[in-house]
């Protein structure tokens, strides 16, 4: 057939099908296997691994079956020195893991301070001052304040605000002014040394 329509695909499956399906197969595919009558081994048989054969490496069949004692000689060289360089292949896999778990508990630590940091700042900015207003002789009843109130008392807190950032300025241009007045004594002290020494060797040298 160079073409196979509807029709021709129908005439020849229906002649496969009468011929594939019948009761002696369907019943030889389920006694072949062991699944009816049930035949535990045959089953255990058919799903049973076959254990993989091992394979040679590259070297081991490139490699000949020495005649002498030198050829003997220089295959256990060979296999020597391939040990060798797995060996020492190993030791740095071995080192790398260690200095990769090493950075790993150092990124653990870091990890956790960062975190720990992370909270604090948290609490620190959700903490908030009291306005103040909560009357601590009735904690269970209910309070209720007017807004002039509110805004009283956010006022005031503004005002303490203010005064406390301005005492903070003065303490601070005080500080920098004790800091130098301390440089300029020091450095009047300092002329004044500079001074006695250049008279005392003014008068060695006149008595010379």
């Amino acid at each position: 057939f160079s073409r196979l329509t509807k029709r021709s695909f129908w005439r020849l499956f229906a002649a496969a099908w009468e011929r594939s399906v019948t009761v002696s197969n369907i019943k030889s595919a389920f006694s072949s296997p062991g699944i009816f009558p049930l035949e535990p081994e045959k089953v255990l048989k058919s799903i049973k691994a076959k254990t993989p054969s091992p394979q040679n490496s590259d070297n081991d069949l490139k490699r000949k079956t020495p005649g002498s004692v030198r050829g003997v000689r220089r295959l256990a060289k060979e296999i020597h020195k391939e040990q060798a360089v797995h060996t020492a292949k190993m030791g740095e896999i071995i080192r790398a893991c260690g200095k990769l778990a090493i950075q790993n508990e150092i990124l653990k630590h870091e990890n956790t301070g960062l975190r720990a940091a992370l909270v604090g700042e948290k609490k620190k900015r959700k903490r908030g001052r009291g306005m103040g207003l909560f009357d601590k002789e009735r904690p269970g009843e209910a309070q209720f304040f007017s807004p002039e109130k509110v805004a009283a008392v956010r006022q005031r807190a503004e005002e303490i605000e203010i005064e406390r950032r301005l005492k903070k300025s003065l303490a601070e241009e005080k500080r920098i002014q004790q800091t130098r007045e301390k440089e300029e004594k020091a450095r009047a002290k300092t002329e004044k040394a500079r001074e006695r020494e250049e008279k005392k060797q003014a008068k060695i040298a006149e008595r010379e």
